[in-house]
């Protein structure tokens, strides 16, 4: 974990992601700026302006630290988690007058806070690992247990509080109090990752020869079970049906996200040999899948903070702990091939596969995409721009398929969910259209 304090990180965790937000909200607003009042127009400027700081100011951070050779100090997280908390509640508290509702919601298949919330977050999240790292010295005897135990009281304090004090509440100001109780699930769910993530480190530290003999009994429910469980729960096939979407989080009905889901969770599973062609086989194996981890990974994490309410109120809501669990795992495991096939290979042809690799799943996606939006583009001109000179080769299976899901994208509402579509395919692609143009 002392790896983390590598101020390189940084610019992976916080520099990229805000830069991919930047341009994903400036697209957006090259789209809706001329609906957009003096008021509006105000707010895309001081949160523009705010997160174009936080950018900055954590890239001079960094390059302080990579001059000076550095590491990176808990200061920074004690500083950044804060802040950025911050950011996401009032942006959120904003997010109204950021997008009227005057938008027509077609042009907003996906909903802005979450588009903040998925970039922004992994900042956090770095965050409470240099806190856990910081505070938990391995020179001393640390307990997994207790921090488990700290947990699971968060939630169960939430209880008693809704259960004993919260009947008998009378708040002076209503709205005062809002704001205070959900500043307190903030921090009470800051509190929840901090010593669930502690308890794992501690466990990984101490247990990890021990335990090296089971890891079957652990990685099987972790890389297969509960990722096969979360889509079966998410999708209806188990538990209660999302009455107003296709998923709670997401559209994940196709069968790929359960035919991705077993074969990353075997890959993961496999032993690690010490048989040079079967381990970089295996490399590539988990490069190609860690693309999918890293999806689920990005896409749950701005629900890290409900993770606990669901926890109490379905008590499936560990489920949605997975994708950081799974992506933790995998991290691990491309670093131990990384680190055995080094020895054997050159580092820069470990990169090459690696990034080649992990490539291939997003390519195969987005030529899917593609290829649909041309087919759609191909039927618009038919009918609007017909040439009768030119030849059309439209197919008619995938275009219905096409309209249907830009349909879905635009029944969905302003609610914080992705429950009518796939998450960020749509907006890669631009798979929209008004409605009078559906036929």
């Amino acid at each position: 974990m002392k790896n983390l304090l590598n101020p390189k990180w940084l610019l992976l965790i916080n520099t990229a992601p805000l830069l991919v937000l930047f341009s994903l909200l400036a697209a957006k607003y090259q789209v809706i700026n001329s609906m957009l009042t003096g008021t509006n127009l105000y707010y895309w400027k001081v949160y523009g302006g705010l997160l174009i700081f936080l950018g900055i100011a954590n890239l001079v951070y960094t390059a302080s630290l990579l001059s000076k050779k550095r590491e990176v100090s808990p200061l920074y997280a004690l500083v950044v988690l804060p802040t950025y908390i911050l950011f996401l509640y009032f942006y959120g508290n904003n997010i109204d007058l950021i997008i009227p509702f005057n938008i027509p919601q077609w042009l907003f298949p996906e909903h802005l806070l979450l588009y903040v919330g998925t970039f922004v977050m992994p900042t956090l999240a770095y965050a409470l690992f240099i806190l856990v790292y910081h505070f938990t010295p391995m020179d001393e005897k640390q307990r997994a247990g207790s921090n488990f135990l700290y947990a699971v009281l968060i939630p169960f304090s939430w209880y008693l509080f809704s259960q004993l004090i919260m009947p008998f509440w009378r708040p002076v100001d209503h709205q005062f109090m809002e704001h205070v109780v959900i500043l307190g699930i903030i921090m009470g769910t800051v509190l929840f990752l901090f010593f669930l993530i502690r308890g794992i480190y501690v466990i990984s530290v101490n247990k990890a020869e021990k335990w090296k003999p089971y890891a079957l009994a652990w990685k099987i429910p972790i890389t297969i079970l509960f990722p096969l469980l979360g889509l079966a729960l998410n999708n209806g096939l188990i538990g209660f049906r999302y009455s107003y979407g296709s998923g709670v989080f997401g559209d994940f009905a196709d069968p790929s996200f359960y035919v991705l889901a077993v074969l990353n969770g075997i890959f993961l599973c496999l032993p690690n040999l010490s048989n040079v062609p079967y381990r970089l086989g295996l490399f590539i194996g988990r490069a190609s899948t860690f693309a999918y981890t890293f999806y689920f990974f990005l896409i749950f994490l701005p629900y890290l903070p409900l993770s606990v309410i669901a926890i109490l109120a379905l008590g499936s809501g560990f489920l949605m702990l997975t994708p950081l669990v799974l992506f933790v795992i995998h991290i691990n495991e491309l670093a131990h091939d990384f680190a055995f096939l080094r020895q054997q290979l050159a580092q820069k042809f470990l990169w090459a596969i690696a990034i080649t690799s992990f490539a291939i799943i997003p390519l195969f996606i987005s030529g899917a995409y593609l290829k649909d939006r041309q087919n759609l583009h191909q039927a618009l001109d038919y009918l609007y721009h017909s040439k009768y000179e030119q030849t059309y080769e439209i197919d008619a299976k995938a275009l219905a398929k096409t309209l249907h899901r830009i349909n879905s994208n635009k029944e969905g509402g302003r609610d914080f969910d992705f429950g009518y579509h796939t998450p960020y395919p749509v907006s890669y692609t631009h798979l929209t259209l008004p409605t009078k143009r559906i036929v």
